[in-house]
């Protein structure tokens, strides 16, 4: 019998210490034996969950922190230079033309991610009086393996989705920043319990957007991974986690769907009231999922939803336990 969560933890900055350490403390509390997390971006997330979890659990991560940035990227800074060229071939040499030059700098990749990790990062490090460690995970994603559990862990592939998938919207500076700071990407480990059950294990998280076409390569990509690892490996056993920022009923799941994959429980885990960052008209749906390829009995509950705990995140959990 082996119990596996999923949940995305939340990036954002606020409450960090205390959502956290609770986070961390029900999750010591629980016995899971597997446990993927998403948006665990930031340095001090990392220190307080290897900080309680550490001494029971094998814990990996993404740490990708060297970002290739894609050409659209520098888009805005260039658009911001040639209307500062544009003005002044007109002889329009007035101040205001250099707010230009400003934007197009700070607009440019590595200036704004600079900014974004010692400026606003910083701030809030030194409001908590918290570690000052400025560094970023843009994958995010973190692994938790129960040591008494199984003998052979080894991470084969984690990587960025070559396809990031983010496209261009209304609101230009959310599109920007998620151009620049996060990162589509997927984790693949190989597991062997103590019992020589092997199996794959998938932590991954897909761009956001309801309609964005583009999760569906993110997919296909994930899938094409997972087929050569599992010839290359010997193994058939496959177990999915993670984020797919989209709900049961849309055409990037049922993918997922006709390749064999069952979708171990069909629960709302997002809740867009608690982002501030979200429209007002968006409303509860299932976000996050556990994918198994096995023919093996499972029972699944939601977790981190308020009803037994606070709601410490924009998400829920999901906890399934294959027996």
């Amino acid at each position: 019998m082996t119990s596996v969560v999923t949940y995305n933890v939340f990036t954002e900055l606020h409450d960090v210490p205390y959502r956290m350490n609770t986070i961390s403390d029900i999750l010591q509390k629980s016995d899971i034996d597997i446990i993927c997390l998403q948006e665990m971006a930031f340095a001090h997330p990392k220190k307080i969950i290897k900080n309680k979890l550490q001494d029971k659990y094998f814990i990996f991560e993404s740490n990708h922190y060297y970002r290739k940035y894609n050409y659209k990227a520098y888009l805005f800074s260039l658009i911001f230079l040639a209307l500062f060229l544009y003005w002044h071939l007109n002889n329009n040499n007035s101040a205001f033309i250099y707010v230009f030059v400003i934007l197009g700098i700070i607009c440019i990749p590595h200036v704004f991610d600079f900014l974004f990790l010692s400026g606003l990062k910083g701030i809030y490090y030194m409001l908590y009086e918290i570690n000052q460690d400025r560094t970023i995970d843009s994958c995010g994603l973190t692994i938790l393996i129960k040591k008494d559990n199984f003998k052979k862990i080894k991470i084969l592939k984690h990587a960025p989705f070559k396809n990031q998938g983010y496209v261009p919207q209304l609101n230009m500076a959310r599109y920007y920043f998620n151009m620049i700071i996060p990162r589509p990407s997927f984790m693949i480990m190989l597991i062997e319990s103590k019992n020589n059950t092997k199996f794959l294990l998938c932590n991954c998280h897909l761009v956001l957007g309801v309609d964005n076409d583009n999760r569906i390569y993110q997919i296909h990509e994930l899938l094409n991974n997972l087929h050569k690892l599992k010839k290359e490996y010997l193994v058939n056993d496959i177990v999915i986690c993670g984020d797919f920022n989209v709900n049961n009923e849309s055409s990037d799941i049922k993918i997922l769907e006709s390749y064999g994959f069952f979708n171990t429980g069909k629960f709302k885990t997002w809740n867009p009231s608690k982002n501030e960052y979200c429209d007002d008209n968006l409303i509860d749906e299932q976000n996050d999922y556990i994918f198994i390829n096995f023919n093996k009995q499972f029972k699944s509950t939601r977790i981190f939803d308020g009803e037994i705990y606070e709601i410490l995140s924009d998400h829920y959990g999901i906890m399934t336990t294959i027996l």
